[in-house]
């Protein structure tokens, strides 16, 4: 749902609705305004769309975006999806929908090699959301050992919306992650040094 507030002269307007991008389906414009509402049922029979998700469409900023970054950004699954294009758009959706912390503490859990890399080169205070705080304080000092390492593993194994990473994968990822935080770490420290 996107909600919106344009102040607009009086009189007649057009809006448009760029659903010549958007998977088959029904739809439902709902375009509110002060004093009312009006509603519309669209159905789209077909799209433009090579399966592989890499034309170009507009964004929601107005700028162009790939259908892939698009879907990712919906988690619309098509109908009509090959497994690699799963595959992908889970991963793109990972790393769109999850931001660098979230994302660094669950490759962190994935992977014990990357976990011991990132004890030597972060510290709790490397987190700024109080929740990831807590979490990364429990990664990065706990006994790696402790039975609750593979219980965090197994659980999410039962994430079905996380990408299919192999082991390599995962600790690839981690250590980019953990490379991004510390030179944001890094940044800040510029920022506040001068």
């Amino acid at each position: 749902m996107i909600n919106a507030l344009v102040l607009v002269p009086a009189g007649a307007h057009t809006v448009e609705w760029a659903g010549r991008s958007a998977s088959p389906g029904v739809y439902l414009l709902d375009y509110r305004y002060p004093g009312g509402h009006q509603m519309r049922r669209v159905v789209r029979l077909r799209t433009g769309s090579n399966g592989l998700g890499d034309h170009q469409v507009k964004g929601a900023s107005g700028g162009m975006e790939t259908q892939l970054a698009r879907d990712a950004r919906r988690m619309r699954l098509p109908a009509q999806m090959s497994p690699e294009y799963r595959d992908l758009l889970l991963r793109t959706r990972w790393r769109h929908k999850n931001g660098l912390e979230a994302r660094a503490l669950v490759a962190l859990a994935r992977s014990p090699q990357a976990l011991a890399v990132a004890r030597e080169k972060l510290g709790p205070a490397d987190f700024q959301t109080a929740a990831y705080l807590v979490a990364a304080t429990f990664l990065l000092r706990a006994d790696p050992e402790l039975p609750a390492f593979e219980a965090i593993r197994d659980e999410l194994d039962e994430r079905p919306y996380l990408p299919a990473f192999t082991p390599d994968e995962w600790e690839a990822e981690a250590l980019d992650l953990v490379n991004r935080l510390v030179q944001r770490r890094e940044r800040w420290a510029g920022r506040h040094a001068r």
